[in-house]
């Protein structure tokens, strides 16, 4: 049965992305039916940092052509760790597990629809005590899209869901990310640029 979780978003954080970087503005709290905070602050171009009652974990992303990476620093205990994508050789390694994931075709990960990640990948990638940013930063990592404000708020509110399906390293149970295409307007020379883009737009358990 899937759990039922009241989910507040109080300011909106917005992502676009270019060649070079993802750009984040803006700062949001989520609060989930239990009372519990889940708040994401942006810092700077690339720099998003996640905090509930027991940590906050900085997620810092680059990206060029073929590579992307996204530097996890838990700021409680100081611990770091990155996941690094690889599109030349087609593959995501991941520091927190030491492994490495081979990936499918760049274009069958970002075409329009759901695409499933089995909880036995999604635990190869984030391992299997992953938190909601942990469980952001793989999606990310996998499918080389950024996440929009309202996708971070859907899976702080699957977490209990995702904890146990990690657990279970499942290969035929996980969770499915929606793309879709999102208009983004940007500020550039004193105007306003519009653009469209394909963004994860939605997560689910399936």
């Amino acid at each position: 049965m899937r759990l039922k979780r009241i989910l507040s978003i109080v300011l909106v954080i917005v992502m676009t992305f270019s060649a070079t970087s993802f750009v984040y503005a803006d700062e949001y709290v989520i609060r989930e039916e239990s009372g519990e905070l889940l708040s994401v602050k942006l810092i700077g171009n690339n720099i998003a940092v996640f905090s509930d009652s027991r940590s906050s974990i900085m997620l810092t992303t680059t990206a060029s052509d073929s590579m992307l990476k996204i530097n996890i620093v838990d700021l409680t205990t100081g611990k770091k760790d990155y996941m690094l994508r690889d599109e030349n050789s087609g593959t995501l390694y991941s520091s927190i597990t030491g492994n490495t994931v081979a990936l499918l075709s760049s274009g069958s990960l970002t075409s329009i629809g759901d695409h499933p990640i089995s909880y036995r990948t999604l635990a190869s990638i984030a391992g299997y005590t992953a938190g909601a940013a942990t469980i952001a930063a793989a999606i990310t990592a996998y499918c080389g899209l950024p996440l929009v404000a309202t996708v971070l708020g859907v899976i702080a509110g699957l977490m209990t869901i995702i904890s146990t399906g990690l657990s279970t390293q499942s290969s035929t149970k996980g969770i499915k990310y929606t793309v879709g295409w999102v208009t983004i307007k940007k500020h550039q020379g004193g105007r306003i640029i519009t653009s469209t883009v394909k963004r994860v737009t939605n997560v689910k358990t399936y």
